[in-house]
C-alpha cells in the first residue's frame, strides 16, 4: 500500500469568471484537506475476515474505498442504501477491494454499510456491518447569464438536458469485470490548468433554468490538449447538445470519465486509450460561451467529484 494524500480542493468563496460567467451567491467554508494513508479509518472483524474502511464519513458526491482480507473468500459485495458494489482482486494488491460512491443529492444522515462475504466450504454467507455518515457536499449556488444567442438559449430547455443525462447514464450503465486503469490509478486531464467552476454547484441560467454542475471546469484556451485520466475504452465520441463535442471513457468496474465542450475529438468509439493519451482539445462547443474544459466522472451510476477522485488512492 502506498501513501497518498487526497487533496480536497476547497470550494471557492469567490469563483473566477468561467466560460459561462457564473457568479457565486452563497459562501462556503474552507476546510482542511482529508488525509488517507495505508491505515484504514476503522475496521470490522468477522470470522476469518477483516473489513477495512478508509473513511469515517463521505461527502455528497464523493467515493470511498473498502478492503476485505481473509482466507477462502470466493465473492463479496458491499451495499449502501440501494447501491450494491462487488469486491474485486487487483494484480499486485493484497485483499479484495470495492469503491462505493455517494450521489451528490444523497440525503444527509447515518447509513448502514452491509458487506456480504461468500467463503469456500461455508454453507451461508457471512455478513459484516458498519455505519457511516453522509455529510454535506458544501455545494455553492451560481448565477449564469448566457449571451443573447438563439442556439444557446434553446439549450435552456430542461427536456433537452434531461434527455442528454439519460443518454449518458444509459451508455455508462455497464460494469466491466476488470479494471482498465494501471498502477498510477487516475491523473488530472490537464495538470497545470486552473480549476474554476466547481463540482456540484447549483446553477441558475438566465434566471430561468436551475441545474447542477456535474464536473469541474478548467480555465484553458482553445486548443489545449485534454488527456485521458486513466486507461480505458472510449464508449462515446461525438456531439451532444449541452456538452458539445464529448468523449466518454469506460475505465472498468463502473468508473467512467467525460470530457466536454471539445473543439476537436481525437478518438473514436470502441478505441482503447492509455493514461495521458490526448482525447481532444479544449473548445467552446455545446452550452458554452467561451473556451474552457469540463471534466466529469461517474462511479457506480452517480456523478462524483472528479478532482477528488483522481487524488484518492485507487488500488
Amino acid at each position: 500500500m502506498r501513501y497518498v494524500t487526497i487533496i480536497c480542493i476547497a470550494l471557492l468563496i469567490a469563483i473566477a469568471i468561467t466560460a459561462q460567467e457564473p457568479e457565486p451567491t452563497e459562501e462556503v467554508t474552507e476546510e482542511a484537506p482529508i488525509v488517507v494513508n495505508s491505515e484504514p479509518a476503522f475496521s470490522v472483524e468477522g470470522d476469518g475476515v477483516m473489513l477495512d474502511i478508509y473513511f469515517n464519513s463521505l461527502r455528497q458526491g464523493r467515493a470511498g474505498l473498502l478492503r476485505l482480507q481473509g482466507d477462502d473468500i470466493e465473492r463479496a459485495s458491499a451495499t449502501v442504501s440501494i447501491q450494491t458494489v462487488e469486491f474485486a482482486q487487483y494484480e499486485g494488491r493484497d485483499g479484495w477491494w470495492a469503491i462505493i460512491s455517494v450521489d451528490m443529492t444523497q440525503t444527509i444522515r447515518l447509513y448502514d454499510l452491509i458487506v456480504t462475504v461468500e467463503q469456500a466450504n461455508a454453507d451461508e454467507p457471512q455478513i459484516l456491518g458498519a455505519q457511516f455518515n453522509v455529510i454535506s457536499g458544501g455545494f455553492i449556488r451560481q448565477t449564469v447569464q448566457l449571451a443573447p444567442d438563439d442556439n444557446l438559449n434553446r439549450l435552456l430547455d430542461p427536456e433537452i438536458e434531461q434527455a442528454e443525462l439519460e443518454r449518458i447514464f444509459d451508455i455508462a450503465s455497464g460494469v466491466s469485470d476488470e479494471p482498465f486503469w494501471g498502477e498510477n490509478s487516475f491523473v488530472a486531464p490537464s495538470p497545470n490548468a486552473e480549476l474554476t467552476s466547481p463540482f456540484g454547484a447549483v446553477r441558475v441560467f438566465n434566471e430561468e433554468l436551475q441545474t447542477v454542475h456535474t464536473g469541474w471546469d478548467f480555465n484553458a484556451p482553445t486548443g489545449t490538449p485534454l488527456m485521458a485520466t486513466a486507461a480505458g475504452e472510449v464508449v462515446f465520441a461525438g456531439q451532444l447538445d449541452i456538452r458539445g463535442n464529448y468523449v466518454l471513457v469506460n475505465h472498468g468496474r463502473g468508473i467512467y470519465s467525460g470530457y466536454a465542450h471539445l473543439s476537436v475529438i481525437f478518438v473514436t468509439q470502441g478505441q482503447p486509450v492509455s493514461e495521458g493519451q490526448v482525447v481532444g482539445t479544449v473548445g467552446s462547443t455545446g452550452r458554452s460561451s467561451s473556451a474552457h474544459a469540463h471534466f466529469e466522472m461517474i462511479a457506480n451510476g452517480v456523478w462524483i467529484d472528479a478532482t477528488d477522485f483522481v487524488q484518492m488512492y485507487v488500488p
